[in-house]
């Protein structure tokens, strides 16, 4: 039932396929833990604790939670409301991730480390309890890369760089940002320790 709801909302094969898995793997943790009805508001986010822990890089918020406890709602079940809030960033991350799955394509591993390469950035655009990523500048796009040359192997540094190629994408595709910063991501960041 779960997938023709999300057919019918309109996520792609990919969203889909995600979602179930999330499904699939708050089932699994529900059976090992509790016995039948037990889902409440703190096993949610114990839940949510559990695959940030876990290493997931993805769907670690109450909003990735949001359309499986809707159906759920939506059949009669008695579903938990009182989750954490998702915070901006977990909001922008959750459409990145559908962006990066349902327009890109790309596979979920690919999208988890692009979370994780990119999430520090947009961490450091809160202003309070708001999301500025329409002021970051070049200036701002250098500087990330440049700390994270100065902390991470070449390798990453790269992964990082490619990450973050794609989010400044993303961002000037949706209207997010003014202008494109991609090319304020240095080329050659990685090749040689700063």
């Amino acid at each position: 039932g779960f997938a023709g709801e999300l057919s019918r909302t309109g996520h792609t094969r990919g969203s889909m396929r995600h979602r179930l898995l999330l499904m699939a793997h708050l089932s699994r943790w529900l059976e090992e833990r509790l016995d039948s009805g037990a889902l409440t508001p703190s096993r949610v986010e114990e839940f949510l604790v559990v695959r940030r822990v876990e290493g997931y890089s993805l769907y670690r918020s109450p909003l990735a939670l949001a359309p499986l406890l809707d159906y759920l709602e939506s059949v009669g079940v008695d579903v938990p409301r009182a989750v954490a809030e998702p915070t901006p960033v977990d909001v922008l991350v959750e459409r990145y991730e559908n962006y990066l799955t349902g327009e890109r394509g790309l596979a979920m591993s690919t999208v988890g480390t692009y979370v994780g390469a990119i999430r520090p950035l947009l961490t450091g655009c809160l202003v309070g309890d708001r999301l500025n990523v329409g002021q970051l500048t070049a200036g701002d796009v250098t500087g990330f890369m440049l700390e994270v040359a100065r902390k991470q192997q070449p390798g990453k540094a790269r992964t990082t760089a490619t990450a973050l190629r794609s989010l400044l994408r993303f961002l000037h595709v949706k209207g997010l940002v003014a202008s494109s910063l991609v090319g304020a991501v240095p080329s050659e960041i990685g090749r040689a320790h700063v």
